[in-house]
């Protein structure tokens, strides 16, 4: 099913929550990236200006931020994702995304495969604009999708559209035509279109809403494409 969904670096707890409050009701999903700083752009993982919110979801006493109304997906730029997987399924997130080149087959497998048997979220594989695609061999069996980059830089809002991921995202396509495919990096009506016309379904959208005017114009211009 084709989506717009809308993608947030939280600075803050309160930059988190007033980002949410303005697509509420207008997006079913919201995607949160987790950086530690190890593939480019600024560390926002733990979290500024925690001062015991976390811990309060992990304790389930309160739950994500307009969680009733919000699904989550997270996608881990991280060294070690797997060390924040677990807490980020525990506090209610939906899905997972989790960088091709941070892991390893044979270290990681056998979690990913429990993650799957579990069935708790939907596991996404995303893959950088210059890796290889068939660094995604092993996990094609493993992904409920695959987030195919297109900036050159990640970890970062702002960066410039790299048409590389394009190529990515047209070959995965081709090898395996089931498969969803999710597409984040510089997205905005023209690029999307390009993404779309590749074989994207799913279209991450950062600075184009956030930065915009109107965020909620910017919401229903992007779903025009779909």
């Amino acid at each position: 099913m084709s989506s717009i969904i809308p993608a947030i670096i939280p600075k803050s707890y309160n930059d988190l929550k007033e980002k949410l409050q303005i697509v509420a009701g207008a997006v079913d999903f919201v995607h949160i990236d987790v950086t530690d700083g190890s593939m480019g752009g600024k560390a926002s993982w733990p979290i500024e200006g925690d001062k015991g919110d976390w811990a309060n979801i992990l304790n389930q006493e309160v739950g994500l931020p307009l969680w009733e109304d919000i699904d989550y997906e997270v996608h881990f730029m991280t060294e070690d994702p797997l060390t924040y997987v677990k807490d980020w399924v525990e506090a209610g997130a939906t899905r997972v995304i989790l960088q091709v080149e941070s892991l390893d087959y044979e270290r990681d497998i056998q979690f990913l495969d429990q993650l799957k048997s579990e069935g708790l979220v939907e596991i996404g594989i995303a893959i950088k604009a210059d890796t290889n695609i068939e660094e995604l061999d092993n996990y094609y069996h493993i992904a409920d999708f695959i987030q195919a980059m297109t900036i050159a830089k990640i970890g970062a809002q702002g960066a410039e559209f790299d048409k590389k991921g394009l190529d990515n995202i047209s070959e995965i396509f081709k090898k395996v035509p089931t498969m969803v495919i999710s597409v984040d990096g510089a997205m905005n009506p023209e690029t999307a279109g390009y993404a779309i016309e590749s074989g994207a379904e799913r279209i991450v959208v950062g600075s184009y809403i956030f930065k915009s005017v109107n965020p909620l114009e910017a919401i229903e211009e992007m779903k025009s494409l779909i």
